[in-house]
């Protein structure tokens, strides 16, 4: 290699650890803005959120005295930051006031730290906090309470859940102060930052995602409104002043900056126009709850402005539509229900059956359902439906006991389970005639919160399945998680169960482990004779499908069994139901 290589490599590498030691110094500073001056106190670096705090970009600070950035009643700040640099001393965190373009200022908080890598220059993190007016009166965003689960451990940006929160907080903001400038969201894809991760050490890498929380949350609504939806998705709600693009240069130069090798990620980011005139904030929340799951559900690069209609608006009209609808169902009651029997394996006699939707036109209603969970309507969806069987239930004693599904979002409400609970207290003859099936269409991210609520119903002696296991991958998570009665093995697994050894094995270890925990266990979609002789084989004990009664809009009648505390193999069994009461075929 020529010295002049080698000169070149060595200034390219020094720069390297130059940027990654201010990168460092900007993520550990929880920062919105960092700046670096020197000891004439001129900006020689900028990074983060320069336009929303000044209103200039970074290249147009880099040069500019640092007092030029301070109001008048600030600048006392000017001779802190000499005395720290002098002393290598750091600047406690306070208070300031900086002047923005056009005449505001921007209301925040600033510290200061050196560094030994560069004892030339200081370092001021400023973080806003407050939009303030001409008149000196802030305009503040409400922020979000601190608490559990509300903010991701790596970048300190809001969880899905949280985010949901301080999105309709901003919208119902924006459409009281329609003055105010129009919202926007954007979704930042992050492609390769795997391979990134894979090139850094875990300090670098918590360096990274710290820094790249700060940057995305800089430049959100009120500091506040970015969310992490994966390990490579983020969405921020911002002003309209905000450019997407900005946002992807800006991580596209942390993460080159921070990359030993300089490559960095390749970002897209796509902006979606947010109008909420004629919309109100319940469902222009909604829509934007769809927007980010829809987002976060796709393959890397398949979603963009282009394919979403160029706007949010077509998006929100779509999900406003179908909202519409769902209320009108639940308000005219349109849901209709049929019942499935569960049935003894052994005996084949019915044990208890299941209570299933059907939408006005008799279809299933697993997509209206799938939507509900996304938008945030489950819960309506689900105490509509709890309240039917319940009422029909109490309405007929000599039917079979029934199993109700309830999404394990619902049971993640609290609203939801406080409504539920008042609602099972007006029903106290019929605790022990229902079984509550918790559904995996949705994952449950609070596994704790939910599994105390399960307790408390089989405390009440509500009996708990998990339904559909083995379907989704958080399966055994749940099992280890919940304490319940029912494990109702996925049709997955039954379908496939006399030509697949695979299946058969699964089948058998769930089995096995199901005896283990003292849970009973009930197969579904069983359509043929073979499959019921190989699941009796195995210890299943119950099961549900065509082969033994097809749903009936009819609900099946004979004594109750789930008063009888036995377990269900050890109870005597029930008089064969009466002709008029066996379902179709």
């Amino acid at each position: 290699m020529s010295s002049r290589a080698a000169t070149v490599s060595d200034a390219k590498l020094a720069r390297l650890r130059e940027d990654r030691a201010r990168l460092l110094a900007f993520s550990f500073s929880r920062a919105e803005l960092l700046l670096e001056v020197d000891a004439g106190m001129k900006i020689t670096y900028c990074f983060g959120a320069s336009y929303s705090l000044t209103g200039l970009s970074t290249d147009d600070l880099i040069g500019r005295p640092l007092a030029s950035l301070l109001a008048e009643t600030s600048r006392g700040l000017i001779k802190e930051v000499q005395t720290a640099l002098t002393n290598g001393l750091r600047l406690r965190p306070q208070s300031l006031f900086m002047t923005v373009q056009g005449g505001r200022m921007s209301a925040g908080s600033v510290a200061g730290f050196p560094l030994p890598e560069r004892q030339d220059r200081f370092y001021l993190s400023f973080a806003n906090r407050l939009d303030v007016a001409e008149d000196g009166l802030p305009r503040a965003l409400e922020r979000l309470e601190e608490g559990p689960n509300q903010r991701d451990r790596s970048t300190g940006l809001l969880t899905q859940d949280a985010f949901t929160e301080i999105a309709t907080r901003r919208l119902k903001y924006a459409k009281e102060h329609p003055d105010q400038e129009p919202l926007r969201l954007t979704m930042v894809d992050l492609q390769g930052v795997s391979d990134l991760g894979a090139r850094l050490d875990a300090t670098e890498q918590a360096a990274f995602q710290r820094a790249l929380g700060a940057l995305l949350s800089s430049q959100s609504q009120g500091g506040d409104s970015a969310v992490r939806l994966s390990d490579d998705k983020y969405g921020v709600l911002h002003e309209a002043s905000v450019d997407a693009r900005d946002i992807k240069a800006q991580v596209e130069a942390l993460a080159r900056q921070l990359d030993p090798e300089g490559q960095g990620v390749e970002v897209t980011a796509s902006e979606l126009k947010i109008d909420i005139t004629d919309i109100n904030v319940v469902d222009a929340s909604r829509a934007l709850i769809y927007a980010v799951t829809k987002f976060t559900e796709t393959q890397k690069g398949d979603f963009t402005v282009t394919n979403l209609n160029e706007s949010l608006g077509e998006l929100m009209k779509d999900t406003v539509a179908r909202v519409t609808s769902i209320r009108d169902i639940l308000a005219s009651h349109g849901f209709s229900m049929v019942f499935h029997p569960i049935v003894d394996l052994k005996t084949r006699r019915i044990h208890h059956q299941e209570a299933l939707s059907r939408l006005p036109d008799g279809s299933s209603p697993f997509e209206t359902v799938t939507f509900a969970e996304q938008v945030g309507m489950v819960t309506e969806l689900d105490m509509s439906i709890c309240r039917q069987v319940l009422k029909q239930l109490d309405a007929e004693p000599e039917a079979y006991d029934i199993a109700v599904n309830i999404s394990g979002g619902s049971l993640e409400s609290e609203l939801f389970v406080n409504d539920f609970e008042e609602l099972l207290r007006r029903y106290p003859k019929l605790r022990r005639r229902l079984l509550i099936e918790v559904t995996e269409s949705a994952a449950i991210r609070d596994l704790d919160r939910v599994g105390r609520i399960i307790d408390k119903l089989r405390a009440l002696e509500y009996r708990v399945c998990i339904d559909d296991f083995g379907a989704g991958a958080a399966a055994l998570h749940y099992l280890r998680a919940f304490k319940v009665d029912v494990v109702k093995l996925d049709g997955i697994y039954v379908k496939n169960i006399q030509s697949n050894d695979r299946d058969r094995m699964f089948v058998r270890a769930i089995l096995s482990l199901c005896k283990e925990l003292g849970i009973e266990t009930t197969a579904e979609m069983i359509e043929t004779e073979a499959q019921a002789a190989i699941l009796t084989t195995l210890g299943v004990t119950h099961g549900q499908g065509y082969l033994f009664y097809k749903p009936n809009s009819r609900i099946f009648k004979t004594p109750g069994l789930f008063t009888d505390p036995r377990p269900m193999g050890t109870r005597p069994l029930p008089p064969p139901p009466a002709p008029e009461c066996v379902g179709v075929g």
